[in-house]
């Protein structure tokens, strides 16, 4: 009886030390998430709890972890963001995470490749998300998918003159048609980026004529 005891006050104690650090290694992970955003930014100890601050306002209302919120964070400082547009940039971020299961990691770089391959203000990442999500809804191509393959398809895409709400808007919706004949997202993905590499080639051009089209002058046009 006593050994029994003995074992329930061991099992007792091994969930609470466990109950007690969990918090504690929280909070060093968010510190070391911060020390690692200050260094990149060259922040000062005031700037620092501020974005900490900012981003444990966001981590509640939008339901996500702040130590994620600042890494997240982070990733767009070290992209060459400013930090003041990263700060902003992440309540829609961590916005379109929590509505879609995306991550939040996905969500930054297809931010950022928004912002800097669009030309879209960190105050548009909302409505850009929205325009994403309203595509996937009426597609296959969901906002998920997005996050992943946008980066590179929005470097090409700003090469043909989409940019803008209105470039990301025609972006999203061409992913919904390429999709309907690939067998998942990651072949209509390399199907749009070979239409956007190919189209202006020499036998593109040539193949485009045999048809009485001048699709460097439909380019332009567009």
């Amino acid at each position: 009886a006593a050994g029994g005891r003995m074992l329930d006050a061991i099992g007792t104690l091994y969930v609470l030390k466990s109950a007690l650090s969990a918090p504690v290694q929280a909070a060093q992970e968010f510190d070391r998430a911060l020390a690692e955003i200050g260094a990149k930014g060259n922040l000062t100890a005031e700037q620092m709890t501020a974005i900490g601050e900012a981003a444990k306002r966001t981590s509640s209302q939008m339901n996500q972890f702040a130590t994620d919120v600042v890494r997240a964070q982070d990733f767009l400082v070290g992209m060459g963001l400013d930090v003041d547009r990263a700060t902003k940039a992440m309540p829609s971020i961590a916005w379109a995470a929590t509505a879609t299961g995306a991550s939040l990691e996905d969500l930054s770089k297809a931010g950022f490749a928004a912002m800097s391959n669009l030309g879209l203000a960190a105050e548009d990442l909302g409505k850009s998300f929205d325009i994403m999500a309203a595509a996937g809804k009426a597609g296959g191509f969901e906002l998920r998918d997005m996050a992943q393959y946008l980066p590179s398809i929005t470097a090409l895409a700003s090469s043909k003159g989409m940019t803008g709400a209105e470039g990301l808007a025609q972006i999203a919706a061409a992913l919904q048609i390429v999709r309907r004949g690939a067998g998942d997202a990651s072949e209509a993905a390399t199907n749009f980026s070979n239409i956007l590499q190919k189209i202006n080639s020499n036998d593109a051009i040539k193949n485009f004529r045999k048809k009485g089209i001048d699709i460097q002058k439909v380019l332009k046009d567009a």
